[in-house]
């Protein structure tokens, strides 16, 4: 009896770990089209006076958009002007708890909203890992289970997820 459940558990075993190999060959396949930076680059980078490191806040809230990293994990609400991620992304991206590094001058409490700093960027970088949220109410229909964490590919490009081009 034995034998029979673990056979029978090969049998159900295998073929699932065959499929779920050849998806994410599949899924991962497409080209790169702009290649994450490592936390420890960032950070390094950051240093600089016009390198900094930003994570989304929940859109939901009434909350800037953005949160400032200080390299002792602590952080202030900020806004971003300019070339700024969420210009190029859409919320299967923008809304997954990656970071970014921007490049730019800081510009402190002179914000027209709230008299809260803000970022005039000139251009930004995703830090490693690139996470992807399909799980969001307006989520494009073509998702994927797999996929790269170390860089925007063209899926993301042809599913409308990166370089869109949008004014918020």
């Amino acid at each position: 009896m034995k034998k029979f459940v673990l056979y029978g558990l090969l049998v159900v075993f295998i073929p699932v770990l065959i499929v779920s190999v050849i998806h994410y060959q599949d899924a991962t396949k497409y080209p790169a089209v702009r290649t994450a930076i490592s936390r420890n680059e960032a950070t390094t980078l950051q240093d600089d006076e016009t390198y900094f490191i930003v994570t989304p806040t929940s859109k939901w809230t009434t909350a800037t958009g953005w949160m400032l990293k200080y390299q002792n994990d602590t952080g202030e609400e900020i806004y971003i002007k300019g070339k700024a991620p969420q210009n190029e992304l859409s919320d299967v991206l923008y809304d997954s708890s990656n970071e970014f590094l921007v490049k730019g001058e800081l510009i402190s409490g002179v914000s027209e909203k709230n008299g809260v700093a803000f970022i005039q960027a000139e251009s930004w970088e995703i830090i490693y890992p690139v996470r992807r949220n399909y799980d969001l109410p307006n989520a494009p229909a073509k998702t994927r289970f797999f996929y790269p964490k170390g860089y925007i590919d063209e899926f993301d490009v042809e599913n409308q997820d990166y370089g869109i081009r949008k004014a918020r």
